[in-house]
């Protein structure tokens, strides 16, 4: 599950971070992120840019930082740490 967090938005005072309610519980996603699945919800939000994957060096982030892989893969590109997120058609 990714870790997500609203992102900011401006309303003429500065910016100010989104609220979103998570539809499996109804309470809001909090500032700080929050481990969601990939649900069709959560996809739109991300295509929409109401919410961020936060970065796996991110301080508020709970979740253990994976290590880089030692050695590049063939063709001397390192391998990718996280999977894509598939784009849904809605």
């Amino acid at each position: 599950m990714p870790r997500l967090r609203p992102t900011l938005v401006d309303l003429g005072e500065g910016p100010v971070r989104r609220v979103l309610k998570d539809p499996r519980d109804q309470r809001p996603l909090p500032e700080d992120g929050r481990d969601v699945p990939l649900s069709p919800f959560w996809i739109r939000r991300l295509r929409d840019g109401d919410v961020e994957v936060m970065p796996a060096n991110d301080p508020a982030s709970t979740e253990p930082a994976q290590e880089p892989a030692s050695e590049p893969a063939a063709g001397g590109e390192p391998e990718p740490i996280a999977e894509p997120i598939p784009a849904s058609d809605s």
